[in-house]
């Protein structure tokens, strides 16, 4: 079930606990449980007209190298980097270590300012 789907269904089990608080959701007719659903659909396409999104979890891109031992710091990545004898994939690989340390710096930054990543209420 997507989260849109999950809006929608707790959504109409609301609409349905404040008419008949002691009815179960589960023990309803397939017909009663879409009229429901109707009424949540109107409640949605209410929100999503207003800009209401869904926030989701952030996740960082994955790194080929995550499995290989590498730096974990900018400064442990730029020792590697002035040793002789690197070869070319350690060297891209150091690189993408720097650049996911730099990632997930960026994706600190934007949380501590309030940015986050939203899905739309209704998927269109």
């Amino acid at each position: 079930m997507t989260k849109q789907e999950e809006r929608r269904e707790g959504i109409a089990k609301i609409c349905q606990e404040c008419e008949f608080p002691y009815w179960s959701w589960e023990t309803l007719d397939l017909d009663v449980r879409e009229d429901y659903l109707n009424q949540a659909d109107k409640i949605l396409s209410y929100l999503h007209s207003q800009g209401v999104v869904i926030r989701v979890d952030r996740e960082l891109p994955d790194s080929a190298y995550d499995s290989l031992i590498f730096p974990t710091t900018i400064e442990e990545a730029g020792k590697f980097l002035t040793d002789k004898g690197l070869t070319d994939r350690e060297k891209s690989a150091i690189s993408g270590t720097i650049a996911r340390l730099g990632w997930e710096n960026c994706a600190k930054a934007m949380d501590d300012a309030g940015y986050v990543a939203v899905e739309p209420l209704i998927k269109e």
